[in-house]
């Protein structure tokens, strides 16, 4: 994974002035965000990144005090609430993808009827079943089962979509006569 240099995170974390720092959760979470992808913990960097955890702490985050004349609200203006979800979500993407590389590295195939192996790839690989949820209509929990939709169907899903993309740009395959096994092909 390519990371910048953590003394040159840091030294430009101490550098800014005191009115950017931030404090309670939002340090918390950050501090935890930068250990976890730096110790590759992908599950822990899924956990930190979901949108629902990012909300969650932005809820009660009460926005900095106006420094500037035009920002008179004293609240987190929405373009920097886009800039920091835009943020996370490229983190997420970024180490969906180094996720992918080193789980693809590991493993040749993958037999999904075996015991938590999907659930274990969706989190390995940071897939959002959230946004399946969102394909299927069902975002919340009660409109899930109103629906007849589980979570574990939401994984499968999730996890379906993700190899049938996978399998379009050539990197898996589905395992001829066994059903929900899927081979890594190699890259030449």
């Amino acid at each position: 994974m390519s990371l910048p240099s953590q003394r040159l995170y840091y030294d430009h974390l101490r550098s800014l002035p005191s009115s950017f720092h931030l404090t309670g959760d939002l340090s918390y979470w950050l501090r935890r965000l930068t250990q976890s992808i730096s110790r590759y913990k992908f599950r822990e960097v899924d956990e930190l990144t979901k949108p629902a955890t990012v909300n969650h702490l932005l809820s009660d985050y009460p926005g900095r005090p106006a420094t500037n004349y035009r920002d008179t609200s004293g609240i987190l203006p929405p373009l920097a609430l886009l800039a920091l979800q835009t943020q996370v979500e490229d983190i997420r993407k970024h180490a969906q993808t180094v996720a992918w590389r080193i789980t693809r590295s590991a493993y040749h195939e993958f037999a999904l009827s075996v015991y938590d192996t999907r659930m274990w790839l969706v989190h390995a690989l940071l897939l959002d079943v959230s946004a399946s949820a969102k394909n299927k209509s069902t975002s919340t929990e009660d409109d899930r089962s109103k629906a007849g939709v589980s979570l574990s169907d939401l994984t499968r899903l999730a996890l379906d979509q993700w190899l049938e993309e996978k399998e379009r740009i050539g990197e898996v395959a589905k395992k001829d006569g066994v059903a929900d096994k899927w081979i890594v092909k190699v890259k030449k």
